[in-house]
């Protein structure tokens, strides 16, 4: 996942945080990532990084997304 599709991620979340304000932040932001990228969402879907239950886990998972771009350069 490149930087630019990163982005696009959170652009999504931050529509979908508007849009339903009763979504938590890792929800949202499992749910843009579903939206745009459904094989990637569903490959960290249950791991220790997946956001959806716990907001906490947003930046762990942004961080293994940023990580699985640097290792196919």
């Amino acid at each position: 996942m490149t930087k630019e599709d990163l982005e696009k991620v959170k652009d999504l979340q931050q529509e979908y945080l508007f849009l339903y304000p009763k979504w938590r932040y890792g929800q949202a932001f499992f749910n843009a990532l579903y939206e745009l990228f459904p094989n990637i969402a569903d490959s960290i879907r249950g791991s220790n990084i997946d956001p959806f239950y716990r907001d906490d886990n947003v930046e762990k998972c942004i961080k293994y997304l940023e990580d699985r771009n640097e290792q196919r350069d």
